[in-house]
């Protein structure tokens, strides 16, 4: 919480003073003895501004309040609220400075400001967060002119770094006719301007003729002002905390400075008209990237959050449940991961909840079940697992709020959850006590017999894996020794740059296992290059692809493009963690992905282990989707991939998919497609146009990706001879097909398991993608939300994703 130091100074100024906290007392609810007999949380809130809390419950204002005669501290202690203030803050005098503005300046009031600096120093050594000070006082008075512009020059050479704002009453012959105030005035203007951030002018002429002229009144009273503030409110800082961790290509918002005094103006945002406090963020379909900042906690007041329909990426902070006042909360499609913060449950007002189509996992939280106000809740679409907690309000929810997890169970989905055994989990019948007895012995056979073929199992492997560390070790040592044998090239030729963070090794170390690479380590080759593996003396392993020198290009104008293609991340898309040149070759270092490629476990692993069914095939095609869509839509410049096939779709230990390869090609620059004389890309995944004229554009990708589709959904590589025996690629063939109503045949027989509605919707979709004319394409974008909607979601309700829904702005 911001803090402000008050300072008020000679006569004019301790009269203003005197009225202002008699105005901020009653607004906080303080009494003229201190104590707080205010209603409303928010008084409390904000009460650490100008007041500091002492015991026994009374709060003392945060001010100074000096003179250079003792009288009018008398009359502010005798004041309404004059027993409130700290009794060793009243600082004064006993001569006085009349209208004499070199006494304030230099004499009595240089005599005095040790005095009145210690205070100033006590009082700011006690604050935790001072923002700055306020001062108010005249610019006629000795006291309030010479005094008081000596002191604003002294805080501000004590504290450079915090703010200055003075309310300064400027003098006018019509309410005094003392000769030399504006002469007062004249001397303090110029140390105004050299030493305060910002001035309130207070001109006593023009409210003179306020007064006399204007409201025709005949007695006017003191003038008073109510409230003031520091530049932006807390509010606003963290708003521009949360939109430094967002990446706005389209500068959606421009309008969130931290000069203005307000953020209730800027784009998206609403405040409380009351408090001006930040009630709600609304900022659907404006193609943000980055992340969600910690920050958004701090916003204690929030009510709505809306970033549906944007690209965000990592997790759903923790901070999030700080703002206990969220009525809803629309995160959905984006890219948000991770798992749901468990401490949601706090956010007990909630009544819409939208996470549906990330890519968010682990369980369902147990303290959802707090959520007695929740009546809208879409978690579909996402890769969420384990048992949905039956308590609470989540009991109410039916399947179309969790459909699209192909991991969730539980009596919401109508699907049975299974036992760590692999068995349904059912209710225990009544048995007969020697039944039990019977049952009870069969269970500890089981057990110890699983037991111990576990036990003998852990051992062979450990011996294996023993054996096989020590033959990669000396494999390693060998590779290394001759390595040191060879001449060196020239260490200027060698040139490594790494992104997404350093790695753990050095420039030295790297250089001499990408220097070490042979034929023994090599994984795969391509159009573009040759892959190895590379394993670390830790066992870390990365993929290596070595481009042959010979395809010469500059060296600046390569690695320029590398280092745009180094701050790409997306969880669909394999980090491109380093680049290495050598005098022979360019290396590109990789994220290793343990299972290789899709084309591998496709076509050429026995496909008897599942582990490639119908449900993984399904959330390959949305991840490599999602991937692809980010290249299109999210990336400045954007980039075309142009060899979208399965070889380039990798997948972890999790089976989960990430793109490669992509822009390896030339990069499209703003909305010009990239045309070359040669043709990249992979007979069987090339667009026709594409075969044509050379154009490269997003459409052809999508021609690519629909290819693919058919391969998830055949089980054929697109060059199949199947089909290219009867003159057909994979379209052709499809199309033959499912005029036939041949459905079962376009299916590939490997796969026992597939949901005959999600087929249709996936097939339907490949058609679309594929389409002769690039127009009747769709963007990708949109195949991303047509495969949440209709093939990992085929009985969600379609309101969710409506356009003209409720939350769409």
């Amino acid at each position: 919480m911001r803090e402000i130091l008050h300072i008020q100074g000679g006569q004019c100024g301790n009269q203003i003073g005197a009225k202002f906290w008699e105005v901020v007392c009653a607004e906080h609810g303080i009494d003229p003895t201190g104590r707080y007999t205010g209603d409303s949380d928010l008084q409390l809130e904000r009460i650490n501004v100008y007041y500091n809390e002492a015991s026994c419950g009374r709060f003392v204002p945060r001010a100074v309040l000096m003179d250079l005669e003792p009288g009018t501290m008398d009359s502010l202690r005798s004041g309404p609220y004059g027993q409130t203030f700290r009794p060793d803050n009243f600082v004064f005098g006993q001569s006085g400075a009349g209208n004499n503005w070199a006494k304030g300046h230099y004499t009595e009031g240089a005599e005095l400001i040790d005095s009145v600096l210690d205070v100033v120093r006590k009082e700011a050594e006690n604050c935790d967060c001072l923002q700055g000070f306020q001062v108010c006082h005249s610019l006629g008075g000795g006291t309030g002119s010479g005094m008081g512009t000596l002191l604003i020059s002294k805080i501000r050479e004590e504290y450079p770094d915090r703010m200055m704002l003075t309310f300064s009453v400027f003098p006018s012959p019509k309410v005094s006719d003392t000769v030399v105030e504006p002469y007062n005035a004249t001397l303090s203007v110029h140390q105004l301007v050299e030493n305060a951030d910002e001035c309130m002018v207070l001109d006593n002429e023009a409210l003179y003729d306020i007064c006399f002229r204007t409201l025709k009144l005949t007695t006017p009273s003191s003038t008073v002002f109510v409230s003031c503030s520091f530049a932006l409110s807390l509010d606003g800082y963290a708003l521009l905390e949360l939109k430094s961790g967002f990446n706005d290509t389209r500068n959606s918002l421009e309008n969130w400075r931290d000069s203005d005094e307000s953020p209730c103006s800027w784009t998206g945002v609403s405040c409380n008209p009351q408090d001006q406090r930040v009630v709600s963020i609304n900022l659907p379909y404006m193609q943000l990237g980055g992340i969600i900042s910690p920050s958004i906690g701090k916003l204690s007041r929030l009510q709505r959050l809306a970033l549906h329909q944007n690209s965000l990426h990592g997790t759903i902070p923790d901070e999030i449940t700080n703002c206990t006042e969220l009525r809803a909360m629309y995160l959905r499609g984006n890219f948000l991961q991770g798992e749901i913060p468990p401490s949601i449950g706090n956010l007990t007002f909630l009544t819409i909840l939208d996470l549906s189509s990330n890519t968010l996992k682990g369980a369902i939280p147990s303290s959802m079940s707090r959520l007695t106000r929740l009546r809208s809740l879409n978690m579909s679409a996402n890769f969420l697992s384990g048992e949905i907690p039956d308590i609470g309000v989540l009991s109410r929810f039916g399947p179309e709020s969790f459909t699209g997890n192909l991991d969730l169970c539980g009596s919401q989905i109508h699907k049975p959850c299974r036992s760590s055994m692999g068995f349904p989990v059912v209710l225990p019948h009544a048995v007969t006590d020697d039944e039990s007895g019977k049952s009870s012995r069969l269970i500890k056979g089981i057990l110890i017999g699983a037991m111990s073929t576990m036990a003998v199992a852990f051992i062979i492997i450990f011996v294996f894996l023993w054996v096989w560390m020590l033959s990669k070790k000396e494999r390693t040592v060998k590779k290394y020794t001759e390595v040191k044998k060879q001449k060196e090239p020239s260490e200027t030729s060698k040139k490594l740059i790494t992104f997404h963070g350093d790695l753990p090794y050095s420039s030295t170390e790297l250089i001499e296992k990408l220097e070490s690479l042979d034929e023994e380590d090599i994984v795969g080759s391509g159009g573009f290059g040759t892959v190895y593996r590379m394993v670390m003396n830790d066992l870390g392993t990365f993929a290596v692809k070595k481009i042959d020198r010979s395809r010469q290009g500059s060296d600046r104008v390569f690695e320029r493009e590398v280092e745009i293609l180094g701050s790409v991340k997306h969880i669909n898309l394999v980090n491109l963690r380093g680049y290495c040149r050598l005098p022979t070759s360019r290396l590109l270092i990789y994220d290793y992905l343990t299972l290789g490629s899709l084309d591998h476990l496709l076509h050429e692993r026995d496909q008897e282990d599942g582990l490639l069914n119908w449900n993984a095939r399904l959330r390959v095609a949305l991840g490599s989707a999602r991937g692809l869509a980010y290249l299109h839509h999210d990336c400045s410049p954007k980039i075309v991939h142009r060899d979208i096939k399965s070889s380039n779709i990798l997948l972890n230990d999790k089976l989960e998919p990430r793109v490669s390869d992509f822009g390896l090609a030339k990069l499209l620059v703003d909305e010009e497609a990239h045309v070359t004389t040669v043709v990249a890309g992979t007979f069987g995944y090339l667009a026709p146009e594409y075969l044509q004229n050379g154009r490269a554009t997003e459409k052809s990708d999508v021609y690519s990706f629909g290819v693919l589709l058919l391969e998830l959904v055949t089980g054929k590589r697109p060059t199949d001879t199947t089909f290219v025996k009867r003159g057909l690629n994979v379209v052709g063939w499809m199309n033959t097909l499912l005029k036939e109503d041949r459905l079962e045949d376009v299916m590939d027989k490997r796969c026992a398991d597939v949901d005959e509605d999600s087929a249709e919707a996936l097939i339907e979709i490949a058609a679309r993608c594929t389409a002769a004319n690039p127009e009747d394409r769709p963007a990708m974008n949109q195949v991303v939300q047509l495969l949440e909607q209709e093939v990992m979601s085929p009985s969600s309700a379609i309101d969710y994703y409506d356009d003209s829904h409720s939350d769409y702005c």
